[in-house]
């Protein structure tokens, strides 16, 4: 998202000329497209907002998604939209994989307070993406946890599946300087339920979707 902000041309051309001009090419030679987007679409001042929720970005990042949402409607483009918010994957990586090696080494893990997310485990978008593919499913689909997380509480409950200390993770406010505001949703979470209704499947909540992809990091310690 910062680098979209620092070179909003460049990263225009990448993330909406480019993606466009492929998607269109590919739509021309009959293939069904599906096209991750954002919760960054939304200003996260909305509780779980449903697919046809007012959009309105607050940085560079979500309007360049919201061009390419626009132009698969205005277009009539072959194609599903996915929203999402915090994808996890089994590896951590970024600030999880911070944290953990932090507590490994009985350090402080910092967290932020005043950041939230809504995760969503990455094979749970690729089984969508599948599934939307698939059957060929137009417009948009929400994939979300039922409830979002403070970074730091993410961070606690990271720890304590993972067997690790605790108390050691501190939480501290982000400032303006370190994440400015345009990045930070109050809400985080996507109201998910026309994508469960449709392949009955369950609206997890955060924590499940924590324990899920972090269980095996403790196994993996304990052997």
């Amino acid at each position: 998202m910062r680098a979209c902000e620092d070179a909003p041309g460049e990263t225009w051309r990448v993330n909406v000329d480019a993606a466009l001009a492929l998607m269109r090419h590919l739509a021309g030679e009959g293939t069904h497209l599906v096209y991750l987007s954002s919760a960054q679409v939304f200003d996260g001042e909305t509780p779980r907002p449903a697919e046809d929720a007012p959009r309105r970005p607050k940085n560079a990042y979500g309007r360049q998604k919201l061009s390419v949402e626009t132009a698969i409607e205005e277009e009539q483009l072959p194609a599903a939209v996915i929203r999402v918010n915090k994808v996890l994957a089994r590896k951590p990586v970024g600030l999880f994989r911070v944290w953990l090696d932090n507590l490994a080494r009985a350090q402080p893990a910092v967290a932020a307070t005043n950041l939230t997310l809504a995760p969503v485990a990455a094979e749970a978008v690729a089984s969508a993406a599948i599934r939307l593919g698939g059957e060929r499913c137009l417009g948009v689909w929400h994939l979300s946890s039922s409830d979002e997380l403070s970074y730091f509480d993410a961070a606690r409950q990271m720890a304590g599946i993972c067997g690790l200390p605790q108390h050691l993770v501190q939480g501290e406010a982000v400032t303006e300087a370190q994440v400015p505001a345009i990045f930070r949703h109050r809400f985080a979470a996507l109201d998910a339920r026309k994508f469960a209704q449709r392949f009955d499947v369950p609206i997890r909540v955060a924590r499940d979707v924590l324990i899920d992809q972090f269980s095996g990091l403790a196994a993996a310690a304990n052997a």
